[in-house]
């Protein structure tokens, strides 16, 4: 399960009430830590990365679900 720190208490791990997320920022970080992964392990060359920010500017779509869970579950945030 992928998470962004609006959702996730970090300190904690557990998820935070909110109704909202700004769908448009997540889509520019998504994108952001998709590329850096894809970088750092030498899948994509830091000039590959950058023509996918190019081509790609308003940053890569992501999907939300509803995550369900009972109140003991704990989500530890990757690190």
């Amino acid at each position: 399960m992928i998470a962004t720190r609006d959702l996730v208490n970090v300190a904690t791990g557990e998820i935070r009430e909110i109704n909202f997320i700004e769908s448009r920022s997540s889509f520019i970080q998504w994108r952001e830590a998709v590329l850096r992964h894809l970088v750092r392990k030498k899948i994509l060359s830091p000039t590959e990365s950058s023509s996918f920010r190019k081509a790609y500017r308003k940053g890569f779509h992501c999907y939300f679900q509803p995550i369900n869970g009972k109140e003991n579950d704990v989500l530890f945030p990757y690190r």
